[in-house]
């Protein structure tokens, strides 16, 4: 074996076919080949020297417009537009937007405890004394009690506020438009894209739709509701209590291709429990007050949002 690993070399040997079909075929499979190898290099060689940029800057302003008639009294009714439904949020990268509330007008005085107050109830003063230092109490509790209707008496914001009948909140606000205006930089290649169309005419008359128009950067209030809740129910409690919708503005941008084909996607999704599934907090809501000065006399109207 090792003598004629030694001794003995192989070479190939060439044989030489003369046979037009076959050489077609031979030539055929050859340039098969060459032009896959060819379109191989034209597609992927351009990602080859790609730069990716992941850390994009990106900021969001959002307007709504928008008016609703809130019922106060028998043939009267109160116009309520976007400079009273707009609420500052309580949460970063959010915009919150009023669609039912309970305002109580109050003023700085002595009153009564709540009548929902179980611990407010008395028949002497000892009674509220035991009971000053309540976290549930709705101001400070002067020790005092008021026979005549057995209740504790309270120094603080009166009166005190009933916000266990919540009204029913106007449909007009699933008319409200949502507008978005959404601008993102590419730092590497110095780069500012927005979502806002150059064509102002279209965004005059344009609402987005997750099938007909995906691109409008307006969102009417109902269109939201019915891709996140379909539930009718749901949707009412929604106006009703509040709720929270989470809108994902999504961008993929390929940089070699024209910058019209960089436009951003959107998702939408509720992140609030279902009414039928939270039994005790359920919805979205927050309290905020405003105050006024009137004969040295302390006022404030308090606002449950929703």
């Amino acid at each position: 074996m090792l003598r004629s690993c030694i001794s003995n070399y192989k070479i190939p040997k060439v044989v030489i076919i003369r046979s037009i079909p076959f050489t077609l075929v031979c030539r055929f499979v050859q340039c098969i080949i060459l032009l896959y190898g060819i379109l191989y290099l034209i597609f992927t060689y351009p990602t080859w020297y790609q730069e990716v940029n992941e850390s994009i800057a990106s900021t969001v302003i959002a307007n709504i417009k928008g008016i609703y008639y809130n019922p106060i009294e028998q043939n009267q009714s109160l116009i309520i537009d976007n400079a009273d439904y707009i609420v500052l949020s309580q949460e970063k990268d959010a915009l919150f937007l009023m669609t039912n509330s309970i305002q109580t007008v109050q003023e700085y005085k002595r009153c009564s405890e709540s009548f929902r107050a179980r611990q407010g109830m008395c028949v002497n003063d000892s009674q509220c004394q035991l009971k000053m230092s309540l976290p549930s109490n709705n101001g400070k509790w002067t020790g005092r009690c008021l026979k005549e209707i057995g209740r504790c008496e309270l120094e603080g914001w009166c009166p005190v506020p009933d916000e266990y009948i919540t009204p029913t909140p106007s449909r007009d606000a699933l008319n409200f438009s949502l507008f978005i205006k959404n601008f993102i930089e590419f730092k590497r290649f110095n780069l500012i894209k927005t979502n806002i169309a150059t064509n102002s005419s279209y965004l005059k008359v344009c609402n987005y739709d997750p099938i007909k128009d995906k691109t409008c950067p307006i969102f009417r209030l109902g269109t939201l509701l019915d891709m996140v809740e379909p539930d009718l129910h749901e949707q009412m409690n929604m106006l009703t209590y509040g709720g929270v919708i989470l809108i994902n503005i999504h961008w993929t941008c390929n940089l070699d291709r024209s910058l019209d084909q960089c436009i951003p996607h959107y998702s939408f999704r509720r992140l609030d429990p279902p009414f039928k599934q939270a039994k005790y907090l359920f919805g979205y809501n927050f309290r905020f007050a405003s105050h006024w000065k009137h004969e040295n006399r302390s006022f404030r109207t308090l606002t449950k949002a929703y």
